[in-house]
């Protein structure tokens, strides 16, 4: 199935899905929930990329994308996500570098940040991540 952002309240504070067998692209109205603070996707088959609305979520603190099909990039716009203390994108298609700008967050209370660095032949440059899958 896929999420239906239209159907949640306004004021949502935390959307947790994980392992659902969600799919399709995840929703870029999210962008509008700016009371979110924990936001789990993780464990689903959400595919395509990551939608840079998602940056606008101000009070984000936890963030879970990992084990899902994302691929593309990491949005450079996440860089405005201050609140964020943990962010995993972990297990995706996910390509290219973290960017400078997300890394800078590490200075700012991001004190989980997990991409897929590891290994021989990593699909992603994160020369912040504090694990490496």
């Amino acid at each position: 199935g896929s999420l239906n952002a239209d159907t949640l309240p306004p004021t949502l504070k935390k959307l947790k899905v994980s392992n659902n067998t969600l799919n399709n692209e995840i929703p870029s109205k999210l962008g509008e929930f700016e009371n979110l603070e924990a936001l789990s996707l993780n464990g689903n088959e959400f595919v395509g990329k990551i939608p840079s609305e998602l940056s606008n979520l101000n009070s984000l603190q936890i963030f879970h994308l990992q084990r899902n099909k994302l691929s593309a990039s990491i949005p450079v716009q996440f860089q405005q996500l201050t609140s964020l203390s943990e962010l995993r994108l972990d297990f995706n298609e996910i390509t290219g570098s973290v960017p400078k700008q997300v890394c800078d967050l590490r200075d700012s209370g991001l004190q989980t940040l997990v991409s897929d660095c590891g290994g021989k032949n990593p699909k992603v440059s994160c020369s912040c991540c504090t694990e490496c899958s």
